[in-house]
């Protein structure tokens, strides 16, 4: 009980200090500004969500066009940032266009992933990569137990990366190129390419049973097996969103890769079309559109 009522008050502290925070339960739940362009983020890059419930996402609207498209920023702690936009909201649903609504950064905040930081000299580097081998070691067990001391080590990861300097995360180029692939400044008049998806606050989990997704993700990681649970199975298999005729597509993380799979509404996937193994972890929109296309994606069933 000692243990439970310390890491409430670790979580009453930082609702405190920041005035936003995550309810960690069976899902946690995003109380923060913005779920409609959280709920965006979730259904658009692939393995969005997965830190959900260690922290809260930053999430920045940085312009607003005359017809009320919000172009924002989206951060997590262990993903590349990402650039969307959303083109409208009604009725409880965002909309956005599907495939080039986002583009991702090869700059991240702190990732304790397979990206090496460039630290100044040799000490720094060897701390924090022993630093984030403990934080690995530490989150594998129980966070009653050791969630404020994770969060003190991470806490001095992220001032060491803070050291470094940093660069600017998207260039004009690349923010023009988005707004144009996205209809910037011009009047909405043909909506009906727009993917629509229910605003929420949760990282929801999808239609396939957790049972199924742990079997997969042991197809891809057998030696994560014992780690790996239909309880956790949410931040290994991540859900990104569902077709108007039942298919959904979830991501997993590889060292150097992103691994995306479609299960057909029975829960079934084809081993020959089903898995998309993404070639570049920070320009994937392309081979993910021509790999939902080549599955049917949002088109009928035919006989």
């Amino acid at each position: 009980m000692r243990r439970i009522i310390k890491f409430l008050t670790l979580m009453m502290t930082s609702l405190v200090l920041t005035g936003c925070f995550l309810i960690r339960g069976p899902e946690p739940v995003y109380v923060c500004d913005y779920p409609e362009l959280f709920s965006v983020a979730l259904a658009s890059v692939l393995g969005t969500g997965s830190d959900i419930g260690w922290y809260y996402p930053d999430i920045i609207i940085l312009e607003e066009d005359d017809y009320g498209r919000i172009l924002f920023e989206y951060d997590e702690e262990f993903l590349y940032p990402s650039l969307l936009i959303i083109q409208r909201v009604e009725d409880g649903y965002a909309y956005f266009y599907p495939h080039y609504n986002f583009i991702l950064s090869a700059q991240r905040g702190f990732s304790w992933a397979e990206d090496i930081p460039d630290f100044p000299d040799e000490e720094m580097l060897n701390r924090w990569l022993e630093l984030r081998e403990i934080s690995r070691e530490m989150r594998e067990g129980d966070i009653l137990e050791s969630f404020e001391e994770v969060m003190e080590i991470e806490r001095e990861m992220r001032l060491m990366l803070e050291k470094i300097p940093e660069e600017p995360r998207f260039s004009d180029e690349e923010m023009e190129r988005l707004k144009q692939a996205n209809s910037w400044n011009q009047e909405m008049r043909d909506t009906s390419e727009f993917v629509r998806v229910r605003i929420v606050r949760e990282k929801e989990t999808g239609p396939v049973p957790p049972e199924i997704l742990v079997e997969m993700h042991h197809v891809f990681f057998p030696d994560a097996s014992s780690r790996i649970s239909a309880n956790n199975i949410s931040y290994n298999m991540i859900f990104l969103r569902t077709d108007n005729y039942g298919r959904s597509i979830y991501s997993t993380l590889g060292s150097y890769t992103q691994f995306a799979i479609l299960f057909q509404p029975d829960h079934s996937f084809n081993p020959e079309t089903g898995i998309l193994e993404t070639t570049d972890r920070n320009n994937y929109q392309t081979e993910l559109r021509l790999f939902m296309e080549a599955n049917g994606w949002d088109t009928p069933f035919t006989d």
